[in-house]
């Protein structure tokens, strides 16, 4: 028996404790955590990772369980610059918003078109064994928050052009010259 994937900054949430008031959650990733998630998206560092958001019952559909977590993330990454290497720092401030439910239909394929929107609404998360995992929600809004080429303000991209190799002045060797060399030869005699 294989172990899942192991959740570098887990913070999760009982369904059944939230209201519909709601629960607000203020969130700061230890140094452990933000270092685990720095190695997970490829940064040089992660000094920073806090959040606070809201945890909020909303109102059930065929008897099922739904949650909105709503709030805001911000991350100090450390990252290189694809043109000079220079190391970079940079502030993300990214807003949250997921929906959850334990109803058969929370999953990809139980998506809501409204044409008039031009923004899909993103499908609901699964609740699972009565849980949700707010933190793996702020890595993966993390994750598509940082830029996966970062330059520097400043940084210039000169391309130089390089030469064509020269022509050689002597004809490369054809691979069939020696046949037809032997062939020539045998029809000589």
């Amino acid at each position: 028996m294989t172990a899942g994937p192991v959740a570098e900054f887990a913070r999760p949430v009982v369904a059944d404790q939230i209201t519909p008031e709601g629960r607000v959650l203020t969130l700061d990733a230890t140094e452990a955590e933000r270092a685990a998630l720095a190695q997970r998206f490829g940064l040089d560092a992660l000094d920073r990772l806090v959040a606070e958001l809201t945890v909020r019952r909303l109102g059930a559909r065929r008897g099922a369980t739904r949650l909105e977590v709503a709030g805001r993330l911000e991350a100090d990454v450390g990252q290189t610059c694809v043109v000079t290497l220079a190391p970079l720092h940079r502030r993300i401030e990214e807003a949250v918003r997921q929906r959850y439910s334990d109803e058969d239909d929370a999953t990809p394929g139980a998506v809501d078109i409204d044409a008039g929107e031009g923004d899909l609404e993103e499908p609901p998360g699964p609740i699972v064994g009565g849980v949700i995992d707010v933190g793996e929600l702020l890595a993966e809004t993390l994750g598509l928050a940082i830029d996966p080429h970062p330059r520097a303000p400043d940084a210039t991209f000169e391309a130089t052009a390089v030469p064509p190799e020269p022509i050689p002045e002597t004809p490369a060797p054809k691979p069939f010259a020696a046949l037809a060399a032997l062939k020539r030869g045998a029809d000589e005699s």
